[in-house]
């Protein structure tokens, strides 16, 4: 065990090296008492001490009944009782013993708990000062007495114990130590002590201090700012939180705003902590996470490699290991943050991260960690839905855009199920571009194709809609997901999942056929493909009054006028009911005005001959007969096109007809007057004889009994 003495002004100049040569190889010279230097040959004593390779400290004698022990404590750093890395000083020491009835007794007139709490109060800010912990000298019983055995500094403050006439072996230790440090074993001849260990770990201990430097929580006397302190440097903290989150690293000190005033300014008391190895780590509540590389500490809002503050070994052993820091961060309640260049961006799953060529190793972080940070655009998975975590509206994303959903998406839809879906924040969604709603019309990303999206498969379009409505323009991943159904035109038939009947869609709305036969008139006996849709996409359209059976005749009560309903869309007026008789259409039904409105009003009325099929027809014995166009009367013949549903309703035969290739004759239904069509007019025909000439002398002619209006719409030649 080294040798070593401890001295004061009572020896006034020592012989240094007389001592080395007896074996001497440690010294404390005492530096102060109570608030006073005391000793008039420190200088020579702890100096030359040095000069001879006496490894040296100093020590101060306390004097609790006369001041605090912060006061002490600087009285002692200001006196030469400091502390420095040179490799042969020891840390100072609080020489703590048993008072006389001067100092108002054994125990300074102090019960154990306020002896303990001016020994903090020393220990505390020589702490502040020096960056070290103060070795304590002092005796079993005085311990044990005064100061009740505390065992609240055998962690941090060596013993050098004054024990005389024990062995080495047995030597009685107080206060939880497990062992002693230094040992004055004898005061014959001079203060006689040794080092429990050997010499090279004495060295280490000068070096070291027996305790690495610490960071201290300090304020000043006036200044409430609250501080972190290392060394010759001062960290302000910024806030109660984060003076939460590290005031377990040391008690709170009150020092002189001089002294505060003094330091070098630091940054401000951030989230990261610095070991003496150079480690940095993020402090995430009780727990370190290593940073990897200064880009990522300035990703965290660190800096770069900049923002930290110092912590010793042991105050970061108050804390537990985590994983080490990681860019992709999960959040409480199933959030994602990715940490990017002191911002944040909401991600979908590991799969966007991978999508987006970014790191997918995760960490989980408090979120009080980014209430500040601003947030960026998120990184979202190609072809998912998000749902919006405050409304709870879910969106199609899609090509970077985003289309929203009814929340009963998923119910109406077998092929939205096989969607990933990510619950996210709105203030997230709200960087992404919102388009118009997804109402079940799609579109591919070049806008070739179009779309009709029903609940399991999706229906090309022979064309595009007409009319304003919300097309999504989705990925050609997406469109695979969707089975493909068959290739459709407009009009279209579709079936909606809530409802059994079947529906014509065009035009923006959608309405129910009342029976097959209008069905089969409308699509004829071939059916086109009937599309099952879900609500959401018919609650995007009009729906409108039923489809009226074609081909027959209609009156509303709010018009005297008669109708022939012609297709899906169309109503034509009838002059007459003899017109209508002689098509074979007998009777009319009434309905309401609002079964009329989806009609257009056509600008023909009815006639006796029809347009159909690409000829023209007329009812003759009871069946309709086509006329042939090589007949000059048949081009100038007023007839009345109609839809394909209706001359099909009517009789008109499409296939398997009579053509007649005779002239055909006009009259209207108020006279008797009979005309030959000439060369774009309406001849009158003056007798029977002159009727029967021009009919190539059959006796059979064929008549068509036209309105009044009609007729009278054609010009008038001469007679025939």
């Amino acid at each position: 065990m080294p040798m070593g003495i401890d001295v004061s002004g009572w020896q006034g100049n020592v012989n240094w090296a007389a001592q080395r040569n007896n074996g001497v190889r440690f010294a404390y010279v005492k530096a102060s008492e109570g608030t006073s230097a005391m000793n008039d040959y420190f200088g020579q004593q702890y100096n030359g001490a040095a000069a001879v390779g006496i490894l040296r400290g100093a020590y101060h004698y306390a004097r609790p009944d006369l001041s605090s022990g912060a006061s002490e404590a600087r009285t002692f750093a200001n006196s030469g009782g400091g502390w420095a890395a040179d490799g042969r000083t020891l840390p100072g020491v609080l020489d703590l013993e048993a008072g006389t009835p001067r100092t108002s007794g054994t125990c300074y007139g102090k019960t154990p708990g306020q002896l303990t709490a001016w020994t903090r109060d020393f220990t505390s800010t020589y702490k502040a000062l020096t960056g070290r912990d103060a070795v304590i000298y002092t005796g079993y019983y005085f311990w044990q007495d005064c100061l009740g055995g505390t065992a609240s500094f055998s962690g941090t403050n060596p013993l050098w114990i004054a024990a005389y006439g024990a062995a080495a072996n047995n030597v009685y230790i107080p206060g939880g130590w497990p062992q002693y440090t230094f040992w004055q074993y004898t005061s014959d001849g001079g203060d006689q002590n040794v080092f429990n260990g050997s010499y090279s770990q004495l060295q280490a201990f000068a070096a070291t201090a027996g305790s690495e430097p610490g960071t201290l929580l300090v304020k000043g006397t006036s200044d409430p700012t609250i501080y972190m302190l290392s060394g010759s440097s001062k960290y302000a903290i910024p806030d109660w939180a984060t003076f939460l989150r590290y005031q377990g690293v040391s008690a709170l000190l009150t020092l002189d705003d001089g002294y505060l005033a003094r330091l070098t300014t630091g940054p401000a008391v951030g989230r990261f902590v610095r070991s003496p190895d150079g480690t940095i780590s993020l402090l995430n509540g009780g727990a370190l996470n290593r940073v990897p590389n200064c880009s990522m500490m300035n990703d965290f809002g660190g800096g770069n490699c900049t923002n930290w503050v110092p912590l010793s070994n042991t105050q970061l052993a108050r804390f537990s290991k985590g994983p080490e820091l990681a860019n992709a961060v999960l959040l409480p309640g199933s959030r994602n943050l990715f940490v990017k260049g002191g911002a944040t961006r909401e991600y979908f799953d590991v799969s966007a991260l991978t999508q987006a060529g970014l790191p997918t190793r995760q960490i989980s972080l408090p979120e009080d960690m980014f209430t500040s940070v601003p947030r960026g655009t998120p990184i979202m998975r190609a072809d998912s839905i998000a749902i919006d975590r405050e409304t709870g509206t879910p969106y199609l994303y899609t090509l970077g855009q985003l289309h929203a959903l009814p929340v009963s998406v998923n119910k109406e839809n077998v092929w939205t199920r096989s969607l990933a879906v990510y619950h996210m924040d709105a203030v997230s969604l709200g960087k992404l571009k919102k388009t118009g709603p997804y109402t079940g019309w799609a579109a591919n990303a070049s806008g070739s194709k179009a779309y009709l999206v029903g609940s399991e498969k999706k229906f090309q379009l022979t064309s595009a809609p007409n009319w304003g409505v919300s097309v999504t323009t989705m990925s050609d991943g997406l469109l695979a997901l969707i089975a493909n159904g068959s290739r459709i035109s407009l009009p279209a038939l579709i079936s909606i999942d809530t409802s059994a009947n079947i529906y014509a869609l065009d035009g923006g709305k959608f309405r129910q056929i009342s029976d097959w036969a209008t069905l089969t008139n409308l699509f004829g006996p071939t059916l086109p493909p009937i599309v099952d849709l879900p609500p959401m996409v018919t609650n995007s359209l009009a729906p409108a009054a039923p489809i009226l059976p074609t081909g027959k005749l209609y009156v509303a009560p709010t018009s005297p006028m008669v109708y022939l309903s012609d297709g899906t869309g169309s109503m034509v007026p009838l002059p007459n009911f003899s017109i209508a008789s002689r098509l074979g259409i007998n009777g009319y039904t009434h309905v309401s005005t609002a079964s009329l409105a989806p009609y257009r009003i056509s600008n023909q009325v009815l006639t006796p001959v029809l347009n159909c099929n690409g000829g023209k027809y007329l009812q003759r014995n009871g069946k309709f007969v086509r006329l042939s166009t090589s007949v000059s009367s048949t081009g100038l013949l007023p007839s009345t096109a109609l839809a394909r549903s209706t001359c099909q309703a009517l009789g008109v035969p499409a296939s398997g007809f009579t053509t007649v290739s005779r002239p055909v004759f006009v009259m209207d239904d108020a006279s008797s007057t009979v005309y030959s069509l000439q060369g774009k007019t309406k001849r009158p025909v003056g007798n029977w004889a002159r009727l029967v000439s021009l009919n190539g002398g059959r006796t059979d002619p064929i008549i068509a009994v036209y309105d009044v209006a009609t007729l009278a719409s054609l010009p008038s030649g001469k007679a025939a």
